[in-house]
This record gives C-alpha cells, sequence and structure tokens, in this order.
C-alpha cells in the first residue's frame, strides 16, 4: 500500500472536524459500537495482523496474540463497557472547584452538600480531533491503545503507524477503513515527510509514544531462588527481541552469587532456545538493518568482558 499523498492531509484533517464539530461521535452508543466494531476487526483478522507483525518483527503468533492482539480486544470490549461510567458527571468538593478545557464545572447553590452551600459538578466534555503518532516495537498495540481511550473520549483521530512496521501500517489502513466510521477515524501512510506535514497542522491533542531512554536494571536478591530469577530475566529479556522501552539490559547481583546466576541463564537459555536463538520460531527479531547495524555498533565498541560491564561502556549507552 502507497503512501498518503501529502497534499490529501489536511483534507482529511479538515474532514474530522467537521465530523466533530457535528457531533458525530458525542452518542455513547456510537462510541460503544466504534470500540465494539475495533474488536470486531481484531477478531476477524487475527491471522491478518499477526502475519503482518511476523513480517515486520519476526514476531511469532502466539506472541503476537498474547502480548498485542488479544490485549487490544480485551481493552476494546471493556472500554465500551466502561464508557457511561466514564462520561457521568463525577461530585467535586466544593472547596476544589477548577476549569481547564477537559473539565466544565455546573454549580448550582440551591442543592445542599452536607454545608447548604453548594453542589459542584465536573462533566466531561469532548476534546476534538487528535493525531496518533505510533512506534514501532509494539505497533498493534500502541497503535491500537491509544485510539481505543480517544474514541472512548468522543474525539476523532488520525493516525500515523510507524513506517518501518510496514506491513502492519498497510494492514491497519485497510482493516480500519472496513471497521470504523471514515468520517471520523483515519490511517495517514507515510514516513518524515507525511508526519512533517501532519505536524504542521493544528490539533487539539497529540499522542506521541516513541524516544524513551534510559537504563532498566536487574537487582537480584541473593535469598531469592536462583532459577526462577533466571527464567524470569530471561523471559523479559527476550521478549519482542529485546525491543521494548523496559526490557531488562543489565543484572546487579552480589559477587558471591554471580557464577550461579550466570550458569542459570545459561541453563535457562538452553531450556527455552534448545537449538539457539537465531534458528528459533520463538522469538522475534531486529526490526530492521539499520537497528541491527546500530545494536552491533554498541556491542563492537564495547571494552568489557563477558558478564562483567563497566559503568562506561558502550553497551550501557542509554
Amino acid at each position: 500500500m502507497s503512501n498518503t499523498p501529502i497534499s490529501e492531509i489536511p483534507a482529511i484533517r479538515d474532514t474530522l472536524r467537521a465530523s466533530f464539530r457535528k457531533g458525530l461521535t458525542r452518542p455513547l452508543e456510537w462510541r460503544k459500537h466504534q470500540l465494539l466494531q475495533l474488536a470486531r476487526m481484531l477478531q476477524e483478522n487475527v491471522d491478518v495482523f499477526a502475519e503482518a507483525l511476523h513480517k515486520d518483527l519476526g514476531k511469532p503468533k502466539f506472541e503476537a496474540y498474547a502480548y498485542e492482539i488479544g490485549v487490544m480486544i480485551e481493552r476494546s470490549v471493556d472500554s465500551a463497557k466502561r464508557v457511561d461510567e466514564w462520561a457521568k458527571p463525577v461530585v467535586v468538593d466544593a472547596q476544589y472547584v477548577l476549569c481547564s478545557r477537559s473539565v466544565r464545572i455546573r454549580v448550582s447553590l440551591f442543592e445542599g452538600t452536607g454545608n447548604g452551600l453548594c453542589s459542584p459538578r465536573s462533566t466531561r466534555h469532548l476534546s476534538g480531533t487528535v493525531l496518533i503518532i505510533a512506534p514501532w516495537n509494539y505497533p498493534l498495540a500502541l497503535t491500537l491503545q491509544p485510539l481505543i481511550g480517544a474514541i472512548a473520549a468522543g474525539c476523532c483521530a488520525v493516525i500515523k503507524p510507524s513506517e518501518i512496521a510496514s506491513h502492519f501500517a498497510a494492514a491497519l489502513a485497510e482493516m480500519l477503513a472496513k471497521y470504523l466510521d471514515s468520517n471520523a477515524y483515519r490511517v495517514v501512510l507515510g514516513a518524515v515527510p507525511e508526519t512533517t506535514k501532519l505536524l504542521e497542522l493544528q490539533w487539539d491533542h497529540i499522542f506521541y509514544t516513541g524516544n524513551l531512554g534510559g537504563k532498566s536494571p536487574v537487582l537480584v536478591d541473593p535469598s531469592f531462588d536462583v532459577t526462577i530469577a533466571a527464567k524470569r530475566i530471561l523471559g523479559a529479556k527476550m521478549q519482542n527481541g529485546g525491543q521494548l522501552c523496559v526490557s531488562p539490559d543489565y543484572v546487579i547481583v552480589p559477587r558471591t552469587h554471580q557464577d550461579a546466576l550466570v550458569s542459570a541463564l545459561k541453563n535457562t537459555y538452553a531450556e527455552f532456545y534448545p537449538q539457539g536463538s537465531l534458528v528459533s520460531d520463538s522469538i522475534s527479531r531486529i526490526v530492521s538493518p539499520d537497528h541491527h547495524s546500530r545494536l552491533m555498533d554498541l556491542l563492537n565498541r564495547s571494552k568489557s568482558e563477558v558478564v562483567d560491564v563497566q559503568p562506561e561502556d558502550s553497551l550501557m549507552e542509554g
């Protein structure tokens, strides 16, 4: 599927803004229907999305369903059930009456709250048309999670999936148009030029996920079962091929227990991947040659020994 023509992007945004101003997304029943349609889209096209995730990330179908597809089906349905609750006016303490773009306060001087003065209530109103810019590492989950929120809140949305996960992006563009109201929800395909054009336009909110840095240490208590620790560490590390912002990237353990933990990790690796992870069909792959080269550069610049890594080493870069 080809990129969205840049010249069409402003018209897409304008169409959605017009739909919002006409009140298309206001009825709660309409929002519930869109959320259930999103769940239906995933349920009826599990193989389509699983195959797309496999093409992009080598993601096994079990992992694709367990961490992305199944989770989003559940959250879509759950959100549909809770829209009424979320939309209800909320009684607030008269001492803490606040106003903002997303909350309106209605005060009656004749309704008592125990002090005989007033009964303020906050009523949530619709924000408008939003832009969702999604990452590539969990393409489905991190694209649809903010979309679920936007639908539940009565917003129109343009979704810009990552061009790095191009197979998923194309599948989403095709399927979303079949299941959701295209007057309220549209997918824009493309890379930097298309994203730049989107960001030149005015939006009521922009939801962006990505570029999280920092380190994710694992601290192992010497009293903890070393075999269980090894399984949990390696299981978390190998999820999505390690392409997760909170994936464990170094372990802190007393030297007296270091050898035991290393041995347990080796045994666990052999148990998880008896033929080796490079040929296993139970692990995701690095998403692109560029990302693989970046990781290999960190490894090649490392001056540390296996197991013992110094704080200033290239592998400790955030």
